[in-house]
């Protein structure tokens, strides 16, 4: 998906954010094989640690398989903007189906059309990138 002629801002999360998935599950499966050997004798609802924690382990592996790189970024360039939210598929609108862009100090809206459009947070990106982001994408939606 990545065309190195777009222009591209890039929001880096933390080492938690990332492996949240991985985190919460290794957690549940040592909370499960903790409760197997101080209690022999555990109920049904113990047993369900296990299951819940491998569920979570396998997301983690899923997410980073599918989607790939651990970044939040926008990039645009003079036939489409291309916004993709940590651990989720990059949404694309040209900028003929683009009806407004907001930018505010904290999100960038993007509408298009009666039920479409996107909202981001744009805390974590570098300070500097967000008049870029205002005034070529602003300039892009008014050609």
């Amino acid at each position: 998906m990545r065309n190195e002629s777009m222009t591209r801002i890039v929001k880096r999360s933390n080492f938690f954010r990332r492996n949240f998935f991985l985190l919460f599950g290794g957690c549940l499966f040592l909370l499960f094989i903790l409760m197997l050997i101080s209690d022999p004798d555990f109920d049904f609802w113990s047993a369900g640690y296990l299951p819940i924690g491998v569920l979570h382990i396998y997301m983690h592996f899923y997410n980073k398989k599918k989607y790939g790189t651990d970044e939040a970024y926008i990039a645009w360039d003079d036939e489409k903007i291309v916004v993709r939210e940590l651990q989720q598929p990059p949404n694309i609108y040209t900028w003929s189906e683009v009806d407004d862009i907001r930018i505010s100090k904290n999100h960038l809206t993007i509408k298009s059309g009666a039920a479409n459009g996107i909202m981001m947070d744009l805390k974590g990106f570098k300070e500097e990138d967000i008049p870029q982001l205002e005034n070529e994408l602003k300039s892009k939606l008014a050609v």
